[in-house]
């Protein structure tokens, strides 16, 4: 590790390091104001060493306020005080800022008059019945809806206008202290628009060929030039090639980048390509590092420097890339959501500490949704302004039952706050349902967590008692101060099955190898569980069908990762029932109704996966017994990891 934090001269600027913090949109603001959640979780980011921080979209336009996601505001001067004491905290360790600005939009232009919002503004004013034109390049389909809704081609006016308001938000950003800012050209913003063959088809001085296309961006860098200071760093995101039929390909995009530097553009963050294409980008079944070839396809054009973005993850990969000389800086984003520490702990060698991203997307969509993000792995994520880990005022001995992610996370963390405690778990191993997740195609970086996990429960003294079970007789004789229940769930079996032939199991047996599946599976359940089982299945050579009772198979997988698995289950040949019940199980299959017709789909072997119970039984021995007791994770209710860690973290920190 040495290439990863080498300084590097930016367009004036120097880093200390090579890691950005790529723009996104973490909805942490007081509606278009900063809060202190904003400058919290920026601020513990720039703590943990990282070299340049990139605010994503800080509106450049009053076309939405208060009434979408919380993109932070700076089409007034209003805002400059606050952007002040955001960059203030960044500053504070050392670090780089910038502000990426943007005009997603443009004001009615009369009272009563539509919001004009570009594709890259969103739609969700017009979701709540407020007047809205979608605007852009030209008549050509809007990339946020997937081509069901067409723009009313912008005037050059208006084209004029959203320059001057891009330059203004600059002009505000440099007066709060900002060291650069940013311009969004990529993933299906306004200006990738403009630069797009696919969606500008304007024919007069912005529209044409590729100089022509690239008028608008290059207007915008020489007006923020004007307004905020010839020695302003301009920065830009830029997709590598928007991988849509007719879009601007990778020897497009290298021939823009060569434009853009001659514009004055400082460096360029090399994204994947558009959302709507039909390609993944980060999710987790994209190898690491997976689009580094871009940002290498666009150095190869510039002298500028580039950074190389999407699904890097660890420091091994980062350094890797840079080595070979595919890019000069790394872009991470949710890298550093996971674990704001990221870069300190690499450059000292604490590789086992950090605690990796999954990939698996939830942040993504809470930002979309206009949600304040939170992450799946790291409980602190977002709340950093609310909780931190202190020593404990009076320390206690306390007992965590159950050794999977929530179990593990209490014990750690009330370890590392100074109480003596003790985890025990029945099995021989720690890892609980991680080790289950983990199994299916695709899921291997969840495995990064359970390592994880086990490495900073024995990090932090906890003892470990593992193939013993606790009872209420235990908690008796040894007297814990306090017992953190965390013992899981159970798989349903439904009363179809209860009775059924032999050749019924759960999707816990067959991921865990305790029981195996026949060449005809059916899967019943077309959940989260019972979609990667029956890939688990179909990878093996097994011909598998989902029976769900709902209208839609994997309806609880996050939006931006349920049409990838969707996709690799139609291509693995799965068979998909839905809005059927299984009525019963015999040894040929199962018999389903589905519109008062039933049917046989054949199956030598019934996967159940049709949800969780709480294990709840030692929680109910425990409950009267004047103990302080807490109960966290899967045996409150069965949910995701995310919320089984922030409760186990919640209660540890609260002891």
């Amino acid at each position: 590790m040495h290439k990863l934090f080498e300084p590097i001269y930016v367009g004036g600027m120097v880093l200390k390091n090579r890691v950005v913090m790529a723009p996104a949109e973490f909805n942490t603001g007081d509606g278009e104001w900063v809060s202190e959640r904003t400058r919290a979780f920026y601020g513990a980011r720039a703590k943990g060493g990282v070299g340049l921080i990139i605010i994503g979209l800080m509106s450049a336009s009053e076309c939405h306020p208060g009434w979408g996601p919380r993109h932070l505001g700076l089409h007034d001067d209003k805002f400059i005080p606050g952007a002040r004491d955001l960059v203030d905290s960044v500053h504070a360790w050392g670090g780089k800022i910038a502000a990426q600005v943007e005009a997603p939009g443009l004001p009615p232009e009369r009272p009563g008059a539509p919001i004009r919002l570009s594709s890259s503004g969103g739609t969700w004013l017009a979701d709540r019945g407020l007047p809205v034109e979608l605007v852009g390049p030209a008549d050509a389909p809007v990339s946020a809806t997937r081509g069901r809704e067409h723009q009313r081609p912008l005037t050059v006016a208006e084209i004029e206008e959203l320059v001057q308001l891009t330059a203004e938000a600059a002009r505000r950003a440099r007066q709060a202290g900002f060291d650069a800012v940013d311009l969004r050209l990529g993933v299906g913003s306004l200006a990738a628009q403009f630069m797009s063959p696919l969606t500008n088809k304007r024919t007069d001085r912005y529209g044409g060929d590729l100089e022509r296309r690239l008028r608008y961006p290059v207007e915008l860098i020489a007006a923020i030039k004007r307004s905020a200071g010839q020695d302003c760093p301009v920065l830009c995101k830029m997709s590598g090639s928007d991988f849509l039929a007719g879009g601007q390909t990778i020897e497009d995009s290298r021939k823009a980048a060569a434009i853009l530097e001659k514009a004055g553009i400082a460096a360029i963050n090399v994204a994947g390509g558009w959302f709507t294409a039909s390609m993944p980008f980060f999710q987790m079944s994209v190898p690491r590092g997976s689009y580094a070839y871009l940002a290498e396809a666009i150095k190869q054009s510039v002298s500028i420097p580039v950074m190389a973005g999407y699904r890097i993850n660890d420091p091994f990969t980062a350094e890797e890339i840079l080595v070979q000389g595919k890019a000069d800086l790394i872009a991470m984003v949710r890298a550093l959501i996971a674990d704001p520490d990221f870069v300190n702990k690499a450059q000292e060698g604490r590789f086992e500490d950090i605690r990796t991203c999954v990939a698996c997307c939830r942040c993504f969509d809470m930002a979309v949704s206009g949600t304040p993000v939170r992450c799946t792995v790291n409980p602190l994520a977002g709340r950093e302004a609310e909780y931190s880990v202190e020593p404990a005022e009076k320390p206690r001995r306390v007992f965590v039952v159950g050794g999977g992610p929530a179990g593990m996370e209490a014990a750690a963390v009330a370890a590392r706050r100074g109480h003596d405690v003790t985890l025990f778990d029945i099995k021989p191993v720690l890892g609980g349902q991680l080790r289950l997740a983990s199994v299916p195609p695709h899921k291997e970086e969840l495995d990064t967590l359970m390592q994880h996990l086990i490495d900073q429960v024995g990090k932090a003294g906890v003892k470990v008692r593992l193939g013993q079970e606790v009872s209420a007789g235990t908690v008796k004789e040894e007297k814990p101060d306090i017992v953190i229940l965390a013992t899981g769930a159970q798989p349903l079996i439904p009363g179809f099955a209860a009775a059924g032939a032999g050749n019924v199991v759960t999707a816990a047996e067959v991921l865990a190898g305790e029981k195996e599946a026949g060449d005809a599976v059916v899967v019943v359940g077309g959940g989260t569980v019972g979609c990667e089982v029956a890939e688990f299945l179909a990878a093996g050579g097994s011909k598998v069908t989902i029976v769900e009772m709902l209208k839609r198979i994997g309806s609880d997988i996050t939006p931006s990762y349920r049409w990838v698995v969707m996709s690799r289950l139609r291509e693995a040949g799965v068979r998909m029932e839905t809005s059927a019940r299984v009525q019963e199980i015999e040894t040929g299959g199962v018999w389903m109704e589905r519109g008062g017709n039933r049917e046989l789909i054949p199956g030598d072997t019934v996967v159940l996966a049709v949800g969780s119970r709480p294990s709840q039984d030692l929680a109910e021995s425990l409950k009267n017994t004047g103990l302080e007791l807490h109960v966290v994770g899967d045996c409150v209710e069965p949910r995701l990891i995310r919320e089984a860690l922030e409760e186990a973290f919640e209660v540890a920190v609260s002891l």
